[in-house]
Order: C-alpha cells, then sequence, then structure tokens
C-alpha cells in the first residue's frame, strides 16, 4: 500500500509518519541527515521559536530570521543532542534563545554615519521640544496654575488662546 504525504511504500509494516514520531526521534532523523524529519521537527516547534524570538527582539522581520538560524543550528548540532541533558523542547529554545541575542548583539553595535546620527538627534530634540510644550499646556489647565491667590487668570508663561499669552476666559472661571 503507497501512502501519500511523508511516508515510503508500506509492506504491510506500519511505518509512522514523521508528524507522529517523538521529539527525540526526530531530532535523531535529523542527525542522520533526514530532511522529513526536519520538516516535521520545524512544523511541530516553529511556533514556540518564533514566539520566544519575537519576544526577545521585538520585530517580526529580525525574529523570522532568528528562528531561521535557530532552526539551522538545530540541523547542524542535532548529532550533540543529549537526552539526559533535558528535554528537545529546551534544546531547541535554548538555540533560539541564543541566536536571539546574538541578533540583538549585532543590531546593537551597528554604526551610523554622522548625517544619520544628526538626523536622528534633531527628531528626538524635536519630539522632546513638542511634547513638553503640550505638557505645560495641559499643567497648566489642568494643574489650576494662576497668577496669584485669588486670581482665576494664568500664570505667566501659561499658553493662551491660540497658543499665545494670557489665558481663554471660558477656561479660568
Amino acid at each position: 500500500m503507497i501512502r501519500r504525504g511523508l511516508t515510503d511504500v508500506d509492506h504491510g509494516v506500519g511505518v509512522p509518519r514523521h508528524d507522529e514520531l517523538s521529539d527525540d526521534a526526530l531530532v535523531a532523523g535529523m542527525a542522520v541527515l533526514d530532511g522529513e524529519a526536519a520538516a516535521a521537527f520545524v512544523r511541530r516547534f516553529q511556533r514556540r521559536v518564533y514566539g520566544l524570538a519575537l519576544h526577545m527582539v521585538g520585530d517580526r522581520s529580525l525574529a523570522e530570521d532568528v528562528a531561521q538560524t535557530a532552526f539551522l543550528r538545530a540541523w547542524r548540532a542535532a548529532s550533540t543532542y543529549d537526552v539526559r541533558r533535558g528535554t528537545v523542547v529546551s534544546w531547541v529554545l535554548t538555540i533560539a534563545r541564543n541566536a536571539s541575542i546574538d541578533a540583538i548583539r549585532a543590531r546593537r553595535i551597528q554604526p551610523v554615519d554622522a548625517v544619520r546620527l544628526h538626523e536622528m538627534v534633531e527628531s528626538v530634540a524635536a519630539r522632546r521640544h513638542r511634547v513638553g510644550r503640550q505638557h505645560r499646556r495641559y499643567r497648566c489647565v489642568a494643574g489650576g496654575r494662576h497668577s496669584g491667590a485669588g486670581s482665576r487668570a494664568p500664570a505667566a508663561g501659561c499658553p493662551g488662546p491660540r497658543g499665545g499669552p494670557g489665558g481663554h476666559r471660558r477656561m479660568y472661571r
């Protein structure tokens, strides 16, 4: 009988599909360069490996690269897996963790040219200026900053209507 999918010809002997094999058996298959075992291994662990990578690096595209790197490293190191040292899940997630750390380190030390650095600094400074202006306006209105003890007029430095000096009368009545 010939089965569809990942099995060979079945001559009366039950040959399990790769998706039905244990985690240890899949790693053993990868150790002898069985491509079908590797494909089943990736299908089984891709969500966990990608999820860990995404959590660590915070970027979907980079997480995909990290997951691919982790599976490649697992493929290459399959012959060194030792069942006595831990489960396959912990082994592959440790590989993914280490690949994520490598990616974070590589991303952190990339040099930036002087022009781009200047643009980044000016962008941050402009953003801070905008936020500071909005914060001062909020403090003047919500925080009740006024010029004197009984006065409802805005204090010096608080924006008035249209952002100018003085207060909007309806706000302070």
